[in-house]
């Protein structure tokens, strides 16, 4: 409850939750691709092992402040889902338009030697190891909506509107910085996701509710999801059928 309005700014928690995931982030995971090599199978599992001991340590942080944020957006719930509603068309037309712009500073997987893990969909083991990964983006999302937009920035709005500014910008290119890898391995080309960190502050900062954000960012990350479920299912016909 009010104990998390007077924990603001650059307090321990802060450097804590910035240690482990934005560090822990970028340096499990590449402790995981050393272990797993080319293997997308060990990379899978130990991925998203961490993602659910991140999902773990996040709500142990900042668990009490998600449960009364949810009571609030409960409150106004039909206002709360048109305004996530509206941020996630923000946010799939922004990366939309930045894509192609960055796109060309995306180096080959041959040139950065960083690899890509594709699992096997015409396989049952691939489609189920890609639904728990698909599973691993949603954590993701919740985990990245309260390190880089609750601590990282939405806890600073109390210091003023430069302070606040500052930590809307920095918070966003380190939630893009962290998804180096989800472009072999360039900075520059996570720039469409450093906007879509902008898009996700902007609106927290606007509805005033953690869960507006959190939601738009599930729904973004939703669609490997359903893409997974819809061939699972596909599969799963061809097999009775055939």
């Amino acid at each position: 409850g009010a104990h998390f309005m007077t924990n603001v700014g650059f307090t321990k928690r802060f450097w804590l939750s910035l240690l482990v995931n934005f560090g822990g982030m970028l340096g499990v995971l590449t402790l995981v691709r050393y272990i797993a090599h080319t293997n997308a199978y060990v990379y899978s599992v130990l991925a998203l092992a961490w993602f659910v001991g991140l999902l773990m340590f996040d709500l142990k942080l900042f668990g009490g402040y998600v449960q009364a944020q949810g009571r609030v957006f409960k409150q106004q719930k039909g206002r709360h889902l048109l305004e996530v509603i509206i941020l996630f068309i923000l946010l799939e037309v922004v990366v939309a338009l930045a894509r192609p712009v960055f796109r060309r500073f995306l180096p080959s997987e041959t040139i950065s030697g960083i690899v890509q893990y594709h699992l096997p969909t015409d396989q049952l083991i691939g489609l189920v190891m890609s639904f728990f990964i698909s599973i691993g983006d949603l954590i993701a999302a919740f985990v990245e909506e309260l390190a880089y937009r609750y601590e990282s920035m939405y806890t600073f709005r109390t210091k003023g509107k430069l302070v606040t500014g500052i930590m809307v910008i920095v918070s966003s290119l380190l939630f893009g910085f962290s998804h180096y890898y989800n472009f072999n391995g360039s900075f520059v080309a996570t720039m469409p996701y450093v906007f879509a960190g902008l898009v996700l502050a902007l609106g927290y900062l606007k509805t005033k509710n953690f869960w507006v954000p959190a939601l738009a960012h599930l729904l973004f990350n939703s669609i490997a999801l359903l893409s997974t479920i819809f061939l699972l299912i596909v599969f799963i016909i061809q097999k009775i059928v055939g």
